[in-house]
């Protein structure tokens, strides 16, 4: 029974994963206007706040443009592996892990 609850989990965690990288592989970038404006610290105080441009940059780094992710926000070329890690991780305690 646990061999199958992981093994369903796993299935699940290659499902989830690859309609997510679709889905944001595909999301336009440069003159999206959603994307452009996504910032709620930018839109109440009408300047940069420190992590400003870090979406759009983690977008850039999935879709293979990493000049354009780093003109966005440099820091995401440190802060990208880091959270990629930290869902692996949690993934891993959820499909793999017993609890």
């Amino acid at each position: 029974m646990e061999m199958k609850l992981q093994t369903n989990r796993l299935i699940l965690f290659i499902i989830v994963n690859v309609i997510l990288l679709v889905f944001l592989y595909n999301v336009p970038i440069a003159g999206n206007e959603v994307l452009e404006n996504l910032c709620i610290y930018k839109f109440f105080c009408k300047k940069e706040c420190w992590n400003c441009g870090m979406t759009r940059a983690c977008l850039s780094i999935i879709q293979g443009k990493y000049n354009l992710a780093i003109n966005y926000n440099w820091k995401s070329i440190f802060i990208f592996p880091f959270a990629i890690l930290i869902y692996i991780h949690s993934w891993y305690k959820f499909a793999i892990k017993k609890q």
